[in-house]
């Protein structure tokens, strides 16, 4: 499955990065997140997914990720794996920053 989409943000980029590059800080951020551990550029997180729009006999999925994050110039990249359900899931994370007229723009895939 591939996911692709953009937002503008009216803060500097430096903020932006700055925030986007550190897992402690955007941690707090992430939707249904119930615990997380940062031990360097690692990053382990616990969260729920809803699934109500799914499925009708599930609401929510646990899963349980296992993640990596690297930067390459103006592009943060988050990789890693989890499992959730009895099903392992392999996932990268492309974040570009980029100067906008009124901001930042965020494109991510």
């Amino acid at each position: 499955m591939e996911l692709r989409s953009d937002l503008r943000i009216k803060a500097e980029r430096g903020r932006v990065e700055e925030l986007l590059s550190s897992p402690s800080r955007f941690a707090e951020c992430l939707p249904g997140i119930q615990e997380y551990e940062v031990k360097g550029d690692e990053f382990r997180a616990v969260f729920k997914l809803d699934v109500s729009d799914l499925t009708p006999h599930i609401s929510s999925l646990t899963v349980v990720a296992n993640s990596r994050l690297t930067r390459e110039g103006q592009r943060i990249l988050v990789s890693g794996t989890g499992r959730s359900a009895g099903v392992n899931i392999k996932f990268a994370i492309n974040v570009e920053i980029v100067d906008d007229r009124e901001g930042t723009r965020i494109v991510w895939d």
